[in-house]
């Protein structure tokens, strides 16, 4: 689970803590979150708190439910993630 801000904003599998760490690390996910928005604000700054701990069991049951749905839909469930906030469409 990743909180930014104290607040629950992103749950995802991974094998460890550790692992989860290192993968909000990486500078593209970074980038992904940094041009993400939600309600009209950017999701992620440079200057916001990033936190990884364990997911609740509603928030794992939400990875389970956003992996089964990208199998139906026949898109790659090899990463499971779900956003606990809504995010805004990006204008075409």
């Amino acid at each position: 689970m990743l909180e930014i801000n104290q607040r629950p904003v992103l749950a995802f599998s991974a094998s460890s803590l550790r692992s989860a760490r290192a993968r909000v690390q990486e500078a593209w996910f970074l980038q992904e979150l940094e041009s993400m928005r939600s309600g009209g604000r950017p999701l992620l700054c440079p200057d916001h708190v990033r936190q990884v701990r364990l997911a609740l069991p509603a928030e794992i049951a939400a990875v389970e439910l956003g992996r089964g749905l990208d199998e139906a839909r026949g898109e790659d469930a090899k990463y499971g993630f779900a956003f606990l906030v809504p995010i805004d469409v990006p204008p075409n």
